[in-house]
Formats: structure tokens, C-alpha cells, sequence
């Protein structure tokens, strides 16, 4: 009872807010246009597929190396890919890899696992996959996804500078804790 009570209670707020935006907000439906994205108008699954892993490899790309960074990522910016293109061999490859490290640790509390999926589940809705979106890419959709690479990239150095992650007392040899 008691949780079913919590949940009821925090509902609320949802039900009101979406009572409130929906009788405020004026929902007319926005004209799409092929520059923006030209698979708004067809596309097959298989350039949904492969757009969808250029995606994914442009946002790695662009957390490492963000050059260049344009205001809009529109048509002729980003190209639709075929299947032999090396950045979607890349990473329909380290996607393999990630679902393999998944089921292989599945049961573990792993920060990389944890850190990995973040980022998959965070970033999934913006790969042209599913949906096109406005603009093919663009790092404004990457601000939540960047944590999970964030964690990772603070994962690498902990252990580049061998600092022992699982003891929670761990201290770092150059910091004054006064």
C-alpha cells in the first residue's frame, strides 16, 4: 500500500504538468523538408542502419576529437553511408563487442558496463534509427550520452594512474586531504 501510495503521489505532478502543457501549448504539426534530413522521406531499413552507426560514430568522434563543429549538421554535412564505409564497419563491430561485453557481464556491478549502457541507451533515440531527426546529428543531442563517455574517460585514467577504484578509501598520492 504503501508504495503503491508513493507512486500515486509522485504521478501527480506528471498528470497536472501534462494537463497544464497540453491545454497551453499549441501542437501544429511542423512542415519537414529534405534538407534537414533525407530520410523524412523514405529511406530503407538499411540506410536507417547505417546512417544509425555513422551517427553513433560521429557523436565517439566528436567526444574525442570535436573538430570541426558546425552550427548544422544538414544536408551534404553528413552523408548517408553504404555499408562498406569504415566508420560503419567500426562500429557495427564495437557494437558487437558491446553486446557481447554486456551478456558476458551482465551479473557483475561494472563501472564500464554501467558507463557503456548510459551512454547506448542515452544516445539511441538520436541515430536516425528509429526516427529521423532534424539535422541527421548534432552535439546538442550528445550532452546527456557524453556522461557515460565521461565515465569512462575518468575510469581510463584511474587506472592508467593505477589508482585502486574498488577500495572505497582509496586515496590519491598527490592530494592533500587537510
Amino acid at each position: 500500500k504503501r508504495i503503491v501510495l508513493i507512486n500515486v503521489v509522485n504521478l501527480i505532478p506528471f498528470i497536472v504538468i501534462f494537463i497544464l502543457s497540453t491545454s497551453v501549448i499549441n501542437r501544429t504539426n511542423r512542415e519537414l523538408v529534405l534538407f534537414e534530413n533525407p530520410l523524412f522521406f523514405g529511406g530503407s531499413i538499411s540506410q536507417h542502419l547505417t546512417l544509425g552507426f555513422y551517427s553513433m560514430w560521429f557523436y565517439i568522434k566528436m567526444f574525442f576529437i570535436p573538430y570541426p563543429l558546425l552550427a548544422y549538421y544538414g544536408y551534404n554535412q553528413v552523408p548517408v553511408p553504404t555499408w562498406i564505409n569504415p566508420a560503419v564497419i567500426t562500429m557495427v563491430l564495437l557494437s558487437l563487442g558491446i553486446v557481447y561485453f554486456f551478456f558476458k557481464n551482465i551479473k557483475s556491478k561494472n563501472i564500464v558496463l554501467y558507463a557503456t549502457l548510459y551512454f547506448c541507451i542515452t544516445i539511441s533515440m538520436f541515430l536516425n534509427i528509429a526516427q529521423p531527426i532534424v539535422g541527421i546529428v548534432g552535439e546538442r543531442f550528445a550532452y546527456f550520452p557524453s556522461v557515460g563517455l565521461c565515465f569512462l574517460a575518468a575510469w581510463a585514467i584511474l587506472k592508467l594512474c593505477k589508482v585502486n577504484i574498488s577500495d572505497k578509501l582509496a586515496k590519491f598520492s598527490g592530494i592533500n586531504s587537510r
